[in-house]
């Protein structure tokens, strides 16, 4: 009897799990991730645990589950287990179920699951053990809002362990943060935000997702935040350039976001969307201030877009304040145009009138999200750096160029920039200094060049990323890096810009984000390269400065410093071959006049020997004992003292007045040099100032060293004369002459046994 009843109950529960698996309809089903397969619905039946019968159209099959508007309390690691066993499931539907527990590796045996929802559970942040996502390698897609994590906080530990998670949907609270924890999210690039009541921002609120690659946001905070925003709010954002939607409607107006968005300058975003910031009680007028549009004027916007708000603006110039009738005008013309030219010159910047139409079509452009409504036309060759501040800090963003001064032909001139003139209005009341020209046109080769990413071998071998940024019209880096740059080789292609110098701070930016192997700088101005300039590249492989106009003193000393791994410089095609040729050409001028007696005497040398002419003389067979060289004022001193001292000697002296038998000065010297055992300089005041003096030093050295004469030599210093201003080819070999001052105060037997001692026979 017992036994009957027990497989009665048995066969009781069985029915029921039948009926229960009978209940979950099937169906063909695409999931969030875009997987094909099948649907197992079992929403809305009230059960508390999964059917243990699965259907056999289930087995080996892609499966979404479908559990949502049930009564499951806990979720534990027998939770799917068979079903795991017999399919593959990608997608868990749980959103309405008053879920109290979720315990460690509840979704273990999941290892194909790409999509979870477990909103609407009424789950606080205990009811999540540490691990439960463990083994979730493939997680991409968690709803986890409308929970009660108001007063703990997020369940951040256990959401940390999603590395793969691409999309959050999650709740904003008072006192809501994006701890630490989350910047292991280093996937996530999307985020759904579920506002359940009033929270205030702060500069930490986000900290924890700076290392998620968030492209695009949609801040639909509406009624609910407050409106102290910190300025740096997006900080937090470090990839945010594609779609950006701001809410702070209802408390709070637009003037509140422009001032969030400190963070977001130099970014190029393709779509600002700030429509709904409108208060709840309209301010009769918001006025666009100087400080209000400072952040947004530094951002290059796409597509921005205000309609909504029913701007009624008031631009306060700080320049010059037009009249109505002038500033409706302006306003009219820009309307009424497809595109705004300023034709900016010297004249341009000395009128106030400049100032506000620049502000006036900026504000304008991005009000009516017109893209590339800005054209800028350089004349003058006015310098980039005498730009408004207005242009230049959009410059990466508009259309401009330089109008070729030296273009006479206007066929020319219209077919390099292809403009095709339709209308042309003109505030003729204003015309003497401003010209309101104000253009429909189609440009081609004026648009300025984004730049590209693609794959490439750079020349040192290296693979990674060439960011292509050539013909760009830059004259400094970019601070916004795309990020696919990030931590890649990188090679930097800047040639045919507008960089005009090279600084340390030039790639101090772009170094802690890449790893730049390879710089392009060809075709560019530069006019000064200083120093330290590539010292964060320090993996620096190759560098181009080719054809940059630059000249060698404008090149600090440690320019090239602190890159060793430098092996490909390309500096080739600038002023050097020039500056070299000079040089080289100023080198050899010095050269010859400074060695010329050494060269001539060579010369010298070489032409006797082809005439069959011998320099040097047999030993002992000299007409002269000594060549005696002084100075005219010396010439008495020399003839009347030192002369008859050397004929009573028996030393037949040479006086330098004897010289004959050639062609020029030098040739005489050196063939009475050569007829004499020795050369005696008579050194004094005078001696300096004559330039003969330096020719016969010179020859005596170089006939001393070519017939290697010892003791050749002979100074006598006269009127003690300082040894240190003796000529420099005197004292360079004063260790191998013979010298010996002359005083009028010796005797003259200490003369005659210095002079005896120098000329006695060898």
């Amino acid at each position: 009897m017992r036994n009957g009843q027990r497989c009665a109950l048995m066969i009781l529960v069985c029915s029921v799990f039948l009926e229960m698996t009978n209940n979950c309809q099937i169906s063909k089903y695409i999931d969030d991730c875009g997987s094909r397969g099948l649907l197992w619905n079992c929403s809305g039946l009230n059960i508390s645990k999964l059917p243990t019968s699965i259907p056999p159209d289930l087995h080996n099959s892609t499966v979404t589950l479908d559990l949502s508007f049930n009564q499951f309390s806990s979720l534990t690691g027998d939770t799917f287990r068979q079903l795991a066993a017999y399919t593959h499931v990608t997608s868990i539907i749980l959103h309405h179920n008053k879920l109290t527990d979720i315990q460690n590796l509840t979704f273990q045996n999941l290892s194909s699951l790409c999509s979870l929802d477990i909103s609407f559970a009424n789950l606080d942040k205990t009811e999540i053990d540490v691990n439960a996502f463990s083994f979730l390698q493939k997680l991409q897609i968690l709803r986890i809002h409308q929970n009660n994590f108001q007063s703990l906080g997020y369940p951040d530990l256990q959401i940390s362990k999603l590395h793969s998670l691409k999309h959050l949907k999650i709740d904003t609270f008072s006192g809501f943060a994006f701890t630490k924890p989350f910047q292991n999210l280093t996937s996530l690039s999307q985020l759904e935000f579920n506002n359940v009541n009033d929270f205030k921002l702060t500069n930490t609120s986000f900290q924890g997702l700076i290392l998620s690659p968030i492209y695009s946001i949609n801040m639909d905070f509406s009624d609910h935040v407050d409106c102290d925003i910190p300025e740096d709010l997006f900080c937090s954002f470090p990839y945010l350039h594609k779609d950006i939607q701001i809410n702070f409607g209802g408390k709070c107006s637009v003037l509140v976001v422009l001032r969030s968005l400190k963070c977001l300058q130099h970014r190029k975003i393709q779509k600002l969307d700030l429509s709904g910031n409108k208060e709840s009680i309209e301010a009769d007028i918001i006025i666009l201030d100087d400080r209000s549009v400072e952040y947004l004027l530094n951002m290059c916007n796409l597509y921005p877009k205000f309609e909504k708000m029913n701007l009624k603006t008031w631009l306060k110039d700080k320049d010059s304040t037009p009249g109505s009738w002038e500033s409706e005008e302006i306003v009219n013309c820009i309307n009424m145009s497809r595109k705004v030219m300023f034709i900016v010159s010297e004249s341009f910047l000395d009128i106030g009138w400049s100032s506000f139409a620049v502000q006036m079509a900026i504000t304008h452009a991005f009000h009516n999200h017109r893209q590339g409504s800005i054209v800028v036309i350089i004349k003058d060759e006015l310098p980039l750096d005498k730009l408004p501040n207005e242009i230049k800090n959009i410059w990466w963003c508009i259309e401009h160029c330089r109008w070729p001064e030296n273009e006479t032909n206007e066929e020319i001139i219209l077919s390099k920039l292809y403009l095709e003139l339709d209308n042309v209005m003109s505030t003729m009341k204003h015309r003497k200094q401003f010209v309101c020209q104000l253009l429909v046109w189609r440009v081609s080769v004026i648009l300025s060049q984004n730049c590209t990413i693609s794959p490439y071998v750079d020349e040192c071998g290296n693979a990674g990323l060439l960011w292509n940024c050539s013909g760009s019209g830059f004259n400094r880096l970019p601070t916004a890096f795309p990020p696919e740059l990030k931590n890649q080789n990188v090679a930097l292609d800047l040639s045919y810009n507008r960089f005009s110098s090279v600084t340390e701070d030039t790639f101090d930016q772009i170094a802690s984000y890449s790893n730049v192997t390879s710089v392009i700088l060809h075709h560019n101005d530069i006019t000064e390269i200083g120093n330290l300039a590539f010292h964060d590249l320090s993996n620096l492989c190759s560098l181009d400065l080719s054809s940059s106009n630059l000249e060698k003193d404008k090149i600090d000393t440690d320019a090239f410093s602190a890159i060793s791994k430098l092996t490909i410089l390309r500096i080739d095609q600038n002023n050097f071959h020039y500056q070299v040729l000079t040089m080289l050409t100023f080198a050899i001028i010095v050269a010859i006049k400074k060695y010329r007696v050494h060269l001539e005497y060579v010369i010298l040398r070489l032409k006797n020997k082809w005439k069959g002419i011998p320099l040097r003389k047999p030993d002992n067979n000299f007409l002269y004992d000594v060549y005696v060289s002084y100075s005219d004022l010396d010439y008495l001193w020399v003839t009347k003292t030192l002369y008859p001292i050397l004929e009573s000697l028996n030393v037949k002296p040479c006086l330098d007045e004897d010289i004959y038998g050639g062609r020029t000065i030098l040739e005489g010297i050196v063939n009475r040099i050569n007829e004499c055992r020795k050369v005696l300089f008579v050194v004094s005041e005078s001696f300096l100032d004559i330039g003969q003096s330096s020719i016969e030093v010179r020859t005596a050295i170089t006939h001393a060293v070519h017939n290697q004469f010892q003791g050749y030599i002979v100074v006598l210093i006269k009127d003690g004369f300082p040894l240190e201003r003796l000529p420099d080819e005197l004292k360079n070999i004063w260790w191998c002459i013979e010298y010996f001052g002359w005083s009028e105060e010796e005797q003259n037997e200490v003369i005659l046994k210095k002079l005896t001692d120098i000329f006695k026979p060898e």
